[in-house]
């Protein structure tokens, strides 16, 4: 069952940069596929996450882990890598960002960039439901780091001490990144060890294994569907292509759809 960290400044809406491709395969298989961390464009992707995670817990007076306390945990923290394999669907706090459009929805070189304004606590239902934690925000700096930290361990130790405790800790790396990407704003959804999970599910993508995330919940009732709340159509897209498909594909109960359909105000050429 996952769950996130919840921290300051809580953005209604992630927004999912891609194509009208991808925005059609979204919304016909109800899914969201995540990429292996080992794939992402951070190279030191879990690596920083895991150093400042070390050295925060062998600052820590009595840390009641273990035999050894804080070494015992660092040990165990230094093969994070080999223990799990984060697989990571990302968002971003930005909305209609030109680094954003050029960088993940292909706003350069063709006109079928979309951003997919996701239903932030949709997205935390679904995730619920599912062996992934988040929605939560990725730390760029050691404030940052030390914020979500602090949520983690609820200003107490106690927790700490058990097994609990450390998988609680170890969610903190996948969610650090270098501060050269700061402007991204990313947020993340990710599941930590996708190949011990049970009812985990691989799609295979020109040559890729990525790990399904279905867009669906049995116990509760989504306020979107697929979890889909605004689709914002890039500098160079179609939005009488994107609002008719919108309206076809995404119809709720009622039989029309709630989704708000918007054009970047971007003069992108």
């Amino acid at each position: 069952m996952g769950s996130s960290i919840e921290t300051s400044d809580q953005p209604d809406v992630l927004w999912h940069y891609t194509t009208f491709s991808t925005l059609r395969k979204i919304v016909e298989t109800q899914s969201l596929l995540g990429r292996d961390y080992r794939l992402l464009n951070d190279s030191t992707e879990v690596k920083q996450g895991a150093k400042w995670i070390a050295d925060w817990v062998r600052h820590q007076k009595d840390f009641d882990y273990g035999p050894d306390g804080a070494d015992y945990f660092c040990d165990r923290l230094e093969d994070f890598e080999e223990e799990a394999c984060p697989f990571v669907i990302s968002f971003s706090a930005a909305r209609d960002k030109l680094s954003m459009w050029r960088g993940y929805a292909d706003a350069v070189h063709g006109s079928e960039g979309v951003a997919i304004g996701f239903d932030r606590a949709d997205l935390r239902a679904i995730t619920y439901e599912s062996n992934f934690i988040g929605p939560t925000a990725v730390a760029y700096d050691h404030n940052s780091f030390l914020k979500i930290v602090s949520v983690v361990t609820d200003f107490d130790l106690t927790p700490l001490s058990g097994w609990e405790g450390y998988l609680n800790l170890k969610m903190v790396p996948a969610l650090v990144k270098h501060e050269a990407f700061v402007e991204e704003a990313e947020w993340r959804i990710a599941d930590l060890y996708p190949y011990k999970n049970l009812g985990t599910e691989f799609v295979e993508v020109e040559g890729e294994q990525r790990l399904k995330l279905k867009l669906t919940t049995n116990k509760v009732s989504l306020n979107y569907m697929c979890g889909i709340r605004k689709v914002l159509v890039g500098p160079k897209g179609n939005k009488a292509a994107v609002d008719n498909f919108v309206r076809v594909a995404l119809r709720g109960e009622a039989g029309t759809s709630n989704v708000l359909v918007e054009k970047s105000d971007i003069p992108f050429l």
